[in-house]
């Protein structure tokens, strides 16, 4: 369940969906806190694509998705006035790196190790049963073209 006045759109674009607008935040700083750069993702079809493997069996979590591509997200319906999407309990919603409108542009950056995050949910539009997990942080480094995460300072999230 959402709030009033969050915003969707049909993506006719070849997802031919509907997306749950402005749904993160992300950014880049430095490691003393300092933010460098910020971007967001512009739409989600959230679903139930990716399980997390230390929650299942848990309490709660179902062994099959929920929502589904295929039936969630008003797929093929421009003219819903209902939509259904949304992400289960011990699931997750992972979309492959070659999505557009998911980076942040690093140009410029000097070479150096930068503190990278994102956080879920910004504007506090979803109902959810825990919201302090909404928020992840990684170290990473970049050396030229290459970048190199550090997944041992990895903070919240489920983490």
């Amino acid at each position: 369940m959402v709030s009033p006045g969050v915003k969707f759109h049909y993506a006719g674009d070849g997802h031919n969906h509907w997306h749950f607008t402005d749904f993160d935040d992300y950014w880049i700083e430095t490691l003393g806190g300092t933010d460098l750069r910020s971007a967001e993702k512009h739409g989600y079809c959230l679903e139930d694509n990716t399980t997390w493997a230390g929650l299942a069996g848990a309490a709660g979590v179902p062994t099959s998705p929920v929502y589904l591509g295929a039936t969630s997200c008003g797929k093929g319906l421009p003219q819903a006035l209902t939509v259904i999407e949304g992400l289960s309990r011990g699931w997750g919603d992972t979309y492959p790196l070659t999505l557009p409108d998911q980076a942040i542009d690093v140009t410029g950056l000097p070479d150096g190790r930068y503190r990278v995050g994102i956080t879920a949910d910004a504007l506090g539009a979803v109902v959810e049963g825990d919201e302090s997990n909404n928020t992840a942080t990684m170290e990473i480094s970049i050396s030229g073209n290459t970048v190199t995460t550090y997944p041992a300072t990895a903070t919240g999230g489920l983490n």
